[in-house]
């Protein structure tokens, strides 16, 4: 028999938001207790993904974290920490 391995869900990306000056806000929907890691690619083609410093762990519903990458195109993601 094999068992099915179950991913946990993703956390969908909720909104996007320029920064007074330069930076970017994401916030996400986050299960509390749960710690998240933003990452970043400067365009899709690129291979690997790098880390924004500081991971988060949710204290409700949704987190927020600031980008402050100045003028730079960014791509991101968030993952789940077990």
């Amino acid at each position: 028999n094999v068992i099915p391995m179950i991913e946990p869900p993703l956390s969908p990306l909720v909104s996007i938001a320029l920064e007074a000056g330069p930076g970017v806000v994401l916030t996400w929907s986050a299960q509390s207790g749960r710690t998240y890691r933003v990452q970043f690619k400067q365009n899709l083609d690129d291979v690997a993904w790098s880390n924004l410093p500081g991971d988060v762990t949710a204290a409700g519903p949704s987190v927020t974290k600031l980008d402050t990458n100045g003028d730079t195109q960014r791509f991101y993601r968030v993952v789940v920490l077990e």
